[in-house]
């Protein structure tokens, strides 16, 4: 019972100041306040993207993602720059990065272009032929 009581705790506090609980819930509506909209949208757009990709059985590789990561960090080795350190600066992993890369990668694939803006034409025509319903404003 206490074991369940400290995980419960947990899951419902994320951190104590001077004793005073901030709990999850509070959080959260923070972070949809600043940022929800930016957060769904790019959620909307991730799904889209991998909707289409399993339609049209699009599939990006473990080697494609692993050469563009090569790329990537080599880039910033020549910059005299460490990948992983402004990852860390940036909260996000490699694992972060390869979802990415995995994701761009996809989107390049179902626009057949690696060109910004064909690639951004294409998810513009996805997305305004898509139904989204919103269940929350921001």
């Amino acid at each position: 019972m206490v074991v369940s009581g400290l995980l419960l705790k947990k899951e419902l506090v994320v951190a104590t100041v001077n004793g005073q609980p901030i709990s999850r819930l509070t959080l959260i509506r923070e972070m949809e306040k600043s940022s929800g909209k930016q957060v769904l949208e790019g959620l909307i757009g991730k799904t889209l993207i991998l909707q289409e990709a399993k339609k049209q059985n699009i599939f990006v590789g473990k080697e494609d993602i692993d050469q563009e990561m090569a790329k990537i960090e080599e880039n910033f080795k020549n910059q005299g720059q460490d990948l992983n350190q402004l990852l860390a600066f940036q909260g996000m992993t490699r694992a972060d990065l390869e979802e990415q890369i995995q994701l761009q990668k996809t989107a390049e694939k179902l626009a057949g272009s690696t060109e910004s803006a064909q690639v951004q034409a294409w998810f513009a025509d996805l997305r305004q032929k898509a139904k989204v319903d919103y269940f929350k404003e921001f």
